[in-house]
């Protein structure tokens, strides 16, 4: 980013979920123009929570593929909303 004319000089990050994992991951080594972050549904403690209390969470996972397949069956209601996937 330094080298783009658009840069100001500091930056911040925003996302949930997967985006927010991100986020803490480049933290600790981002350095001060990492000025923000807007973390939403997330943890800094990814491990903590896939391996909660020591062993392979499969509440955490399978509710997150739960959550994926009800995304999956929503998306044709929503591009037939948005009238075209290639508008999307």
């Amino acid at each position: 980013m330094r080298a783009q004319t658009w840069y100001p000089g500091s930056f911040g990050t925003v996302g949930p979920s997967y985006l927010g994992f991100t986020q803490w991951a480049i933290a600790a080594q981002s350095g001060p123009e990492h000025q923000a972050m807007a973390v939403q549904v997330t943890t800094s403690a990814l491990r903590d929570m896939i391996y909660a209390g020591g062993s392979l969470s499969w509440r955490t996972m399978l509710g997150w593929m739960h959550d994926e397949q009800r995304a999956r069956r929503r998306l044709p209601a929503m591009l037939a909303r948005i009238g075209s996937a290639k508008r999307l």
